[in-house]
């Protein structure tokens, strides 16, 4: 910026109380506390993240602010930490110092403060408060110092609030510093930096070409300075040109502002978080990811004041660097996020999830037998140090990633293009059985990391990556029913139809690989009945002694149906046909095949018992001539009228099931003619059953239950032809 004394006034305000030693401005709590927040420790408030602007990497780059406009920064040293919040206790913090300073005063400028400026065009915010320079305070004083951001970090705190030191730390290498003009640079004037170590690779990665015809241009000479200069600036309101600079693998810069009024330069790093986008339920994970470039470098001008042209007449004239992947990374790109994209389908950050070709195939899990899963071609990248990359799998989709459901092994990768490697799985027992509506969706988890001892299903790692990935857990599931076409045993020669179906209920496929298996054994049948042909729907039912089994494919819904028929033998043998039905992933031996009444297994209709009895009730009607029922009365015995009967009935259950409601009639009445040809009739008996349980007396009496083989013995008396 030229002199010219009708330039505005500079508003000066120090925030920052600078001892004769210098000053550090030590990590503290951020103005605001939220994931994705950018700060800075200096108190100013300032904006360290641009919103606004027509810059290329507004959300890349991390500017460093050094306090708000014209803060004072003539300490012998100043350090800030610039802030970036990644969980809810997790910051990334990069730690630069301001030391050496030698010529004018410095300052924290706020590109803007001079109406020409060009780089608040590129980067800005609506608030106007992106305060990212250090600038000269004298008009015509040049200044250098010196500029290094070589500590940075992931820190973990034990509170929100972040106070007090860290209580784990991880260390990130920066891959570069950024460098900018940040003021209104006319002819004469310069900002020039000399990279540590001075291997760096310069890059131009923006320019912004004003609005004017002055020519904007940079030097790069053979000790690898870099200078920012241009023929002229432009009048306000116009703005005048301006480029950003990356110093590629530079962690300190030897920095010089020169101008004829005032001159500034601006620094920033290029990084943030890769997170993952599985529901929130998953908890944050996330890599701290720092792009590649290429191109974008000025050639050495090894003649004496030769420049190179950037913008001119208002156009861009240069090719700017190309942002590449990080090198270390799941599958061809990561991209960092401003902020976690937790998503019901984990497709909240889907431009860069390409460590998988496609989607994943549903997996399909049949317990007792699937006991291993593979993710292969698992694309992944190094920066010539080992790449680690693992995986957790939500088996059983309680919403968070387990450690037990981490992968087997970890994989490896050296290469820095891309290698292919697969992740396998030990698939635990406790896998949840499937539902036919299906809702089984669940995720996978990938992380990458050159750290091996940083991959946790949760958390951060200082360079790598984390990509999430939905899959469908198919899980085939079977129940069984079966029914007879009777309710008890049939007499002899009787043919009872066993009737099983097993339905696969789950939301799995069952296949010739892994097939469904239906049981049924026929043991406690055939003692009291001969088996018929056995038939099954689909076809495939075998029979080996008195098991019955069917095995094969079985999708979502599908059914099979085996008939069994068996015929009554004519002298049956516990006359209880007990027919055991089970459905199985795996191979049951004869002997196997049970089902407990009552049991889990049966409530789940994981196997069905069918129980027939024979039903069968003898009575025995005798006649006494005293209530001691010891003299018996002789069948067509005659009796004069007025003898009193004793009446004894034996009722026997003689079937192989307990009855109940069983009913006692007695219709028996004598009758009597008189010489009018009037017929009259006495009453039926009134029964009693003494004992237990109760039963009321009457002609017709009801006997709650009786045991099978047990009797229940019951009486009367009548006197005999007494109307």
């Amino acid at each position: 910026m030229s002199s010219r004394l009708m330039r505005a006034a500079w508003t000066a305000v120090a925030v920052l109380v600078v001892a004769a030693g210098g000053v550090a401005v030590q990590p503290a709590a951020p103005a605001r506390s939220a994931v994705g927040d950018a700060s800075s420790s200096s108190g100013s408030g300032a904006s360290v993240r641009a919103t606004t602007g027509s810059g290329l990497y507004r959300d890349r780059i991390l500017w460093v602010n050094w306090g708000a406009q014209g803060a004072s920064l003539n300490a012998t040293s100043t350090t800030v930490w610039t802030y970036l919040q990644v969980g809810d206790l997790t910051r990334l913090e990069v730690q630069c110092t301001l030391s050496g300073r030698s010529g004018d005063s410095l300052q924290a400028y706020r590109s803007g403060q001079w109406g020409a400026d060009g780089l608040q065009v590129l980067y800005n915010t609506p608030a106007n408060d992106l305060v990212n320079g250090i600038g000269t305070v004298n008009q015509g004083v040049a200044a250098t110092f010196t500029l290094g951001c070589g500590t940075a970090r992931l820190a973990t705190y034990a509170s929100s609030a972040f106070t007090g030191a860290p209580t784990s730390t991880a260390a990130v290498t920066l891959s570069g510093l950024v460098f900018a003009d940040a003021e209104s640079t006319n002819g004469g004037e310069f900002t020039r930096a000399t990279p540590t170590p001075s291997t760096a690779t310069w890059r131009i990665l923006d320019v912004y070409p004003g609005t004017c015809s002055a020519t904007y241009r940079v030097q790069r000479d053979m000790a690898n300075r870099l200078t920012l200069g241009s023929s002229a600036e432009c009048s306000a309101p116009g703005r005048s040109a301006t480029a950003v600079a990356f110093a590629d693998g530079a962690t300190t810069l030897a920095v010089s502002l020169e101008g004829s009024g005032l001159a500034a330069a601006a620094f920033g790093v290029v990084l943030g978080v890769d997170y993952g986008d599985a529901p929130a339920s998953y908890g944050l994970g996330g890599g701290v990811v720092q792009p590649t470039w290429s191109g974008g470098s000025p050639p050495v001008n090894s003649i004496f004041n030769t420049w190179t042209t950037l913008a001119s007449n208002g156009s861009v004239s240069f090719t700017r660097a190309v942002l590449g992947p990080p090198s270390t990374r799941l599958g061809p790109n990561a991209v960092p996020e401003l902020l976690p994209a937790s998503s019901a389908d984990a497709s909240g950050d889907t431009p860069d999830e390409d460590a998988l070709a496609a989607a994943l195939a549903d997996i399909t899990y049949v317990r007792g037998v699937t006991t291993t899963y593979a993710v292969a071609n698992i694309r992944c990248a190094a920066d010539g140090a080992t790449t680690y990359v693992r995986g957790w799998l939500d088996w059983n989709r309680n919403g968070q990633f387990d450690a037990g459901e981490a992968s087997s092994a970890d994989a490896t990768c050296t290469s820095t293009t891309s290698t292919n490697v697969t992740l396998s799985f030990a698939v635990p027992s406790t896998v949840p059985e499937g539902q036919a509506a299906g809702g089984d969706r669940t995720f996978l988890r990938l992380m990458a990391s050159t750290v091996q001892a940083q991959l946790a299903p949760t958390g951060f790692t200082a360079r790598g990556e984390v990509e999430d990935w939905p899959v469908r857990l198919r899980v085939p599931r079977l129940q069984v029913t079966k029914t007879a076409n009777a309710t008890v045993m049939p007499a002899a020669g009787g043919v009872v139809t066993y009737t099983v179906v097993a339905t696969n209920v789950g939301n799995g496929s069952y296949t010739a690989a892994t097939p469904a298996r239906v049981y049924d054994d026929l043991t406690a049948v055939t003692d009291d009945a001969t088996r018929g042909t056995v038939t099954s729907s689909p076809t495939g039912v075998t029979v080996s002694g008195q098991l019955v089994s069917w095995s094969g494919a079985l999708d979502p819904g599908a059914s099979v149906t085996l008939t069994i028929p068996v015929t009554v033998l004519a002298t049956p043998g516990d006359r209880v046909m007990t027919n055991v039905a089970r459905v199985s992933h795996t191979v049951l031996a004869a002997g196997s095949v049970t089902c407990a009444a009552g049991s889990s297994d049966e409530a789940a209709q994981v196997c069905a018992r069918h129980v027939l009895y024979r039903s069968e009730v003898r009575v025995t009607k005798e006649a006494f001539t005293s209530a001691a029922f010891t003299t018996p009365i002789t069948s067509g015995a005659s009796l004069a009228p007025g003898t009193t009967v004793y009446w004894r009935y034996t009722v026997q259950n003689t079937g192989s099931a307990p009855l109940t409601d069983v009913v006692l009639t007695d219709t028996a009445t004598d009758t009597r003619t008189d010489a009018g040809g009037t017929t009259s009739a006495t009453t039926s008996p009134v029964i009693s059953c003494p004992g237990t349980p109760t039963v009321t007396p009457g002609t017709s009496v009801t006997i709650s239950s009786l045991a099978a083989g047990a009797s229940r013995v019951c009486t009367a008396t009548a006197p005999v032809g007494v109307l």
